[in-house]
């Protein structure tokens, strides 16, 4: 595996593929070079995606947008990416695919379980064939496609977010 150059940041997943493609996450400050990518956080901390082929050499490397911080990733047989990312208060988490090549397919939002107005848990992510699946809690309402749902304390949630 070919090491992140220049890297100050925080890994915070790793998916690995059945051909040995690798996908790490995380969080990093200022420039971020991965083969022949780089990025740049604006301004403090962003979050970053980057995947290497089987055989550890880079393929690409991406901020993850809306400035939110990735907090889990999963990968399916063809090479597609899943990560959810959360922002520092109480807003809606993400997650988002993205394809072999790096260009965001589709990205949707997600509950946040906060306690005193910080997020409190990671949502986690994983895929079944090509549907993305996302679970967590929430405390509070969320539409998640069928109109608004209320929690009664705390609730699970379990999405299975098809192509």
């Amino acid at each position: 595996m070919a090491s992140i150059e220049n890297f100050t940041g925080t890994l915070s997943g790793i998916a690995v593929g059945p051909d040995g493609t690798t996908v790490a996450i995380g969080t990093f400050s200022g420039a971020l070079s991965w083969g022949r990518s780089s990025v740049a956080a604006s301004a403090g901390t962003a979050g970053f995606i980057a995947v290497a082929r089987g055989d550890g050499a880079p393929r690409w490397a991406r901020l993850v947008n809306d400035g939110l911080l990735p907090q889990g990733v999963a990968m399916d047989d063809d090479g597609d990416v899943a990560v959810v990312a959360r922002g520092s208060d109480c807003a809606p988490s993400k997650v988002a695919l993205y394809d072999p090549d790096g260009s965001r397919r589709w990205a949707r939002d997600v509950p946040t379980w906060c306690v005193g107005g910080r997020p409190y848990e990671r949502p986690v992510v994983a895929m079944r064939g090509h549907d993305v699946v996302i679970g967590g809690t929430f405390t509070d309402t969320f539409d998640f496609g069928d109109g608004p749902a209320s929690a009664i304390g705390t609730d699970g949630f379990v999405i299975d977010l098809a192509p």
